[in-house]
């Protein structure tokens, strides 16, 4: 009798062993099935959105992993290492399955591309980490790698190899900062250091990711997202298309100083766009503040905003703090009215020292011709005075606050024309500009003392 009840014990002691093997057996290969499912599931995903395919790669563990490849058959990333694990009989192999099933995290390594030029396209590699769980496949983790490719040669490629002018960098310095502004509009104290002077730029770390470009700034608590830069937008930014190339040495632009000002600067504007002349407002933030409509048609109508500070006090009067604390206001200002903030600073009466130039950090922008337009107030007397003192790279001073100012544009526009002169942009006049540096006109110019 007892030898009857220890066989019954072990029929159900290897019964129950039995079932347990095949339920997890079922299980294991269950998973695995889902596992394939997963994976095809992808690759249907890739061939919808026409990307190169991904290699199949066994890893340790039984599971598969996609990797990347680039459209030139290169592999993108590292793949895991084939190893295959040899066992024999039933208990053996179902043994091996169980293990390499809850041994570890299988990897779905998958992958989207951006195109930023014919020759440069981002892999953003993505690998979802799943374990198993009751219910199939749990994932675990998402990280991303961000690799760029230069297609012809297959090589990653940095920031340092788009070699960008100074030029193109102050574009692209420009869109960050205002996109930066635009993503913080609600945070008011971030806002503030965006606008402060502490904020600046790290182009030696600049980094590509799957949404853009990311530009590392001085701001730590900045969200990444408020410093990407869209990769189609940053070639707008820096083409070179969109550089003027004259076809005359004898170029001149036209700068508008207190505005703006509703009664006479959308005339001014209208005569600009007729004649297809572009010029650059150089905007007191008290006047923006009471015409903020007419200061963002001005932005809106194609032509530069700059900034001629808060109020039109000299800097001599009132100290270097007084100066850049009215700058960030005047900066502020336009901002708020134009979606857009001013690169270049032109004094109230022309006067800047070096010690407001360093806490401005801006490129001064003087000027060779005055036009006087406050002293004489005749279009006729106002025209030939800057006809006849302009020459070849001026940099024409007109206030677009008085109407005999606004009549004396198209004459002067007529007849430098006549005499051969083109009207191009101060960015097209000069190329470059560097902060602490002040401009007279193309060729004078010369560090703030």
């Amino acid at each position: 009798m007892k030898k009857q009840h220890t066989h019954s014990i072990y029929y159900i002691f290897y019964s129950t062993l039995f079932i347990l093997i095949a339920l997890f057996m079922f299980y294991s290969y269950a998973l695995n099935t889902q596992w394939l499912t997963l994976l095809s599931d992808e690759q249907t995903h890739l061939q919808q959105k026409k990307l190169p395919f991904l290699t199949l790669v066994n890893q340790e563990d039984g599971g598969n992993t996609l990797v990347p490849l680039a459209d030139n058959g290169k592999q993108i990333g590292k793949a895991p290492k084939d190893s295959s694990t040899k066992s024999s009989g039933f208990i053996g192999q179902s043994a091996t399955l169980i293990k390499n099933t809850f041994k570890k995290p299988r990897e779905l390594v998958t992958f989207e591309t951006t195109r930023f030029t014919n020759s440069i396209i981002s892999y953003s590699i993505i690998k979802n980490d799943y374990r198993p769980s009751l219910f199939g496949w749990k994932k675990q983790k998402t990280t991303h790698n961000d690799i760029v490719i230069y297609e012809k040669t297959g090589h990653e490629i940095s920031f340092d190899d788009f070699k960008f002018s100074k030029r193109q960098l102050d574009r692209i310095a420009l869109e960050v900062k205002t996109n930066a502004l635009n993503v913080n509009k609600d945070d008011e104290k971030m806002m503030d250091k965006i606008f402060s002077r502490d904020f600046s730029i790290d182009f030696d770390n600049v980094a590509f990711t799957s949404q853009g470009l990311y530009f590392p700034t001085t701001i730590k608590k900045l969200s990444k997202k408020s410093t990407i830069l869209d990769y189609q937008d940053v070639g707008k930014i820096t083409s070179t298309k969109n550089y003027a190339q004259p076809k005359t040495d004898k170029l001149v632009t036209l700068t508008f100083d207190d505005g703006p000002k509703s009664d006479t600067t959308p005339e001014l504007l209208e005569t600009l766009k007729k004649y297809n002349v572009p010029a650059t407002f150089f905007m007191l933030g008290s006047s923006v503040n009471t015409y903020p409509e007419t200061a963002k048609l001005v932005y809106d109508e194609g032509f530069e905003v700059a900034s001629h500070s808060l109020v039109h006090d000299a800097a001599s009067a009132i100290g270097p703090q007084q100066v850049i604390d009215y700058e960030i206001e005047n900066e502020k200002a336009i901002y708020k009215a134009t979606g857009t903030l001013p690169t270049k600073y032109r004094p109230p009466y022309g006067d800047i020292n070096k010690d407001a130039s360093d806490l401005l950090q801006m490129p001064i922008i003087q000027w060779n011709i005055d036009s006087q337009d406050w002293v004489l107030k005749d279009a006729k007397k106002i025209a030939k005075s800057v006809v006849s003192n302009t020459y070849p790279g001026s940099i024409i001073l007109i206030h677009d606050i008085h109407k005999e100012s606004i009549k004396s544009v198209p004459i002067i526009i007529n007849d430098l024309t006549k005499q051969g002169y083109s009207f191009v942009s101060l960015d097209d006049l000069i190329q470059e500009f560097y902060p602490g540096q002040q401009y007279f006109d193309q060729f004078e110019n010369r560090p703030v003392a």
